[in-house]
């Protein structure tokens, strides 16, 4: 996981949390969140129903769904545990953008975040048990049902399906920074959530910016004859799934088919969501 002023080492297949245990540089230790960052702090009343939803403004697109290849292909390292194989995605709906920080407070009342005063930037410092608490409080005061994607949907949306993108938008390196903030152009911090290019599918940010969670419990992955229709991970597990790497990184790092993990109570300052939900 990327740390303020350090290069993320080769500790490939390790996940988040060995990463912050063999990189040991000054300034490497991880931004955990606070206990109590995911509790709601006392005060007036806040919105709810249609008022809530209409504050938030949360935009989502619709996924088509469809049959594409899911993996690496030629990739070595961690993405051993991430083999080609076919899967069918039912059509869904994912946020056009990650959730920030000023709608993160008005669902929780508070703002876990490390870089803050930046209420456009994306939500951070949310492990994956504060972003459920988070979906399912959008719930109680709306009665909308938010889910975090599984990582086969993240995969298809970020990759635009069958086109099967290196980078969210580009196949070009030299592309990169038009759609991803990443090591070299986003001054190791956060950075408001549109301002770089969608990709075809017109989601934003799906490299760089912040790691996403997915609903799924880490598994290495194999391949199988025919398709996978819906894969959703196992039913338990230690770690949980993060995609699309994020502010810190390189750019071998924000590629599509770059998988990482961390525990779900832990969230680091580059941890963040996209929620999805189901077709209407």
């Amino acid at each position: 996981m990327a740390r303020r002023g350090w290069t993320i080492p080769p500790c490939l297949g390790g996940g988040l949390v060995a990463c912050a245990l063999l990189c040991n540089a000054p300034g490497a230790e991880a931004q955990e969140a606070p206990a109590s960052a995911g509790a709601v702090s006392p005060g007036p009343e806040r919105l709810r129903g249609d008022a809530l939803l209409k504050a938030l403004g949360v935009q989502f697109v619709r996924i088509p769904g469809g049959e594409f290849t899911m993996g690496a292909q030629e990739e070595a390292g961690a993405e051993a545990a991430n083999p080609p194989r076919r899967v069918v995605v039912r059509p869904f709906e994912l946020s056009r953008h990650e959730i920030t920080q000023a709608q993160w407070e008005l669902v929780m009342g508070t703002n876990p975040s490390y870089f803050k005063d930046c209420p456009d930037c994306p939500a951070e410092q949310v492990s994956w048990d504060m972003a459920r608490g988070f979906l399912e409080k959008v719930a109680e005061l709306t009665g909308e049902r938010w889910r975090l994607p599984t990582e086969a949907e993240w995969e298809f949306a970020a990759g635009e399906g069958a086109a099967h993108r290196r980078w969210a938008g580009t196949d070009n390196e030299a592309e990169l920074g038009e759609y991803a903030w990443y090591r070299p152009n986003a001054d190791m911090k956060t950075h408001p959530v549109g301002l770089k290019r969608p990709n075809a599918f017109g989601l934003h940010d799906m490299s760089g910016n912040v790691y996403e969670w997915c609903v799924d419990w880490r598994s290495p992955l194999t391949t199988g004859a025919g398709s996978i229709e819906n894969p959703a991970g196992p039913p338990t597990g230690q770690y949980k799934i993060l995609r699309g790497g994020s502010y810190g990184l390189a750019p071998h790092y924000q590629r599509i088919l770059y998988r990482e993990w961390a525990v779900p109570e832990k969230g680091y300052d580059d941890n963040g969501l996209r929620p999805a939900r189901d077709v209407r």
